[in-house]
């Protein structure tokens, strides 16, 4: 199993791992599951390292020609999100509108300032489902929502998010980010 793409790069994974797993590169605990060995290599490494059996490259150039891959690009295959008997565009809208009033409950308690502060909420909401659903991605905040939401109920770290989809109000209202991320 190749673990990177180079050698160079090895120390880059053992310190992911390692913060993966909640270790420090000197525990002598650490788990050592990988080694610098696990890297692409080169056509000139693998003839010098099979020198001795030329067959089991040549099977593999075999092997090689009778894979075939077609790779459509500019296309997103994301698995269906189930919302029951609604569009995921549809279902996309009632979550975050469910999640936005839970999160304006809980930052105005008092009904009057909620009513009050709730405008530019609703509007730039609106217009990020408008933007997320025609650009195809309804489906993608959904399942980010679900795994993130599992990962929190079985204490599993997340981190802040990254990207504009994670400043995002629909992804606080979805809770996948919370109030800094979404400018809150």
């Amino acid at each position: 199993m190749c673990v990177s793409w180079n050698q160079a790069i090895f120390d880059a994974h053992e310190i992911r791992v390692a913060i993966h797993d909640g270790f420090t590169l000197d525990d002598p605990k650490r788990p050592r599951n990988y080694s610098s060995q696990q890297y692409m290599r080169t056509e000139e490494e693998m003839c010098e390292l099979f020198s001795d059996i030329p067959e089991a490259l040549e099977n593999s150039v075999e092997i090689a020609k009778r894979c075939n891959v077609t790779v459509r690009l500019g296309e997103y295959f994301l698995p269906q999100f189930p919302t029951g008997d609604m569009t995921t565009e549809d279902f996309l809208v009632v979550k975050s509108k469910e999640g936005l009033e839970e999160r304006l409950e809980f930052l105005f308690p008092d009904e009057a300032e909620r009513k009050e502060k709730r405008p530019p909420y609703d509007e730039r909401l609106d217009i990020e489902l408008q933007v997320i659903n025609q650009m195809g991605f309804p489906g993608y905040f959904l399942i980010v929502m679900e795994f993130i939401q599992w990962s929190k109920d079985n204490g599993v770290p997340v981190g802040p998010g990254r990207g504009s989809g994670a400043g995002s109000l629909v992804a606080y209202a979805l809770k996948i980010t919370g109030p800094r991320s979404a400018g809150v």
